[in-house]
């Protein structure tokens, strides 16, 4: 790591003690405070240096990302996926822009912010998965999402008829004409390039 010590002993009070406020009150303390653990001690400059060296220590941070979206996705009573077509590289990489402009900011405070964004495009009930193929190639999507892909493609004037929640022929080709037209790979597929590009980077944390 930098000059700090490793993320699983860092015990540092101050940092762990954060107030959180998009979870309710019922999963801290009285105050709204609960500990953070592990890689949520780090800061952004110790994140973007592990990221760079792709070391062990980046893949912990990445990892607390997916525990931490999980256990948002499981204490918020309004929220099934709070992140329903996002990688974990592609948070990754909004939290590591976010970082370059605040280098000094705790990262559970930044991944934070980033789900705050993230938050009114979550699901808020299940959805079942469809397996997207197309030309032997897959992507899992949640039906939902398919239906909003479907309706952002139809405001951006690529027409497509199709039943709700169902990828076939047609969707595929309405993605690649919207793929070539943003100059991404041309996949046919709702991968989550196309979806990010698609969706106008709402995600984006300022």
């Amino acid at each position: 790591m930098s000059s700090l010590p490793p993320i699983r002993f860092r015990a540092t009070l101050a940092a762990a003690l954060l107030l959180l406020a998009p979870w309710p009150a019922d999963a801290a303390d009285t105050n709204g405070r609960f500990a953070i653990k592990g890689a949520g001690l780090g800061d952004c400059a110790d994140f973007l240096a592990q990221r760079e060296l792709q070391s062990t220590d980046f893949y912990l941070y990445a990892g607390w990302i997916d525990g931490y979206l999980t256990a948002y996705n499981r204490f918020r009573s309004d929220t099934y996926d709070v992140a329903p077509w996002q990688t974990t590289e592609l948070l990754a990489g909004l939290v590591a822009g976010y970082c370059k402009r605040h280098p000094t900011e705790n990262f559970a405070g930044v991944v934070d912010k980033l789900l705050t964004k993230l938050h009114r495009e979550r699901l808020a009930q299940g959805s079942a998965l469809v397996d997207a193929v197309h030309k032997g190639h897959h992507a899992l999507v949640y039906e939902q999402v398919l239906e909003r892909v479907a309706r952002a493609l139809n405001a951006r004037g690529i027409e497509l008829a199709t039943r709700p929640g169902v990828f076939d022929g047609a969707f595929a080709q309405a993605l690649e004409q919207f793929q070539k037209q943003a100059g991404i790979p041309v996949t046919g597929l709702p991968d989550y390039l196309t979806l990010y590009r698609l969706f106008d980077q709402r995600a984006a944390v300022k």
